[in-house]
């Protein structure tokens, strides 16, 4: 498997982690620039606990969603080109690994990005 399969195989577990509920029914429109700040909401209802998604404009093209998990999703749209891009951005290191600092994580990014 090549460097943008390894790529492509991280995203979509990262996507996958979410748990799969960010891509149903659940989208509401975006607040407008210049609107009253973050827009909360809750996803569908599930046997678990409701998702919590947290909406924010950063500028005109661009929205930041934080999900109750953690994960946050920056979506920017460009419609010159008839292309999608995904980059993916992992927060691994002893800066961000705490309690699990030695546990191999920002070895193993490593060898995903390099090796591909």
């Amino acid at each position: 498997m090549g460097k943008a399969g390894w790529l492509w195989f991280a995203f979509l577990a990262a996507v996958g982690g979410c748990g799969g509920s960010g891509w149903g029914p659940t989208h509401a429109q975006a607040p407008q620039p210049g609107g009253e700040g973050p827009v909360t909401r809750p996803a569908t209802a599930q046997a678990t606990a409701p998702l919590e998604i947290v909406e924010r404009r950063l500028a005109a093209d661009a929205l930041l969603v934080r999900l109750s998990n953690g994960l946050t999703v920056i979506v920017s749209e460009n419609h010159n080109a008839p292309v999608v891009c995904v980059r993916a951005y992992v927060r691994a290191g002893g800066l961000f690994e705490g309690e699990y600092l030695g546990s191999g994580i920002s070895h193993l990014c490593e060898h995903l990005v390099a090796e591909g």
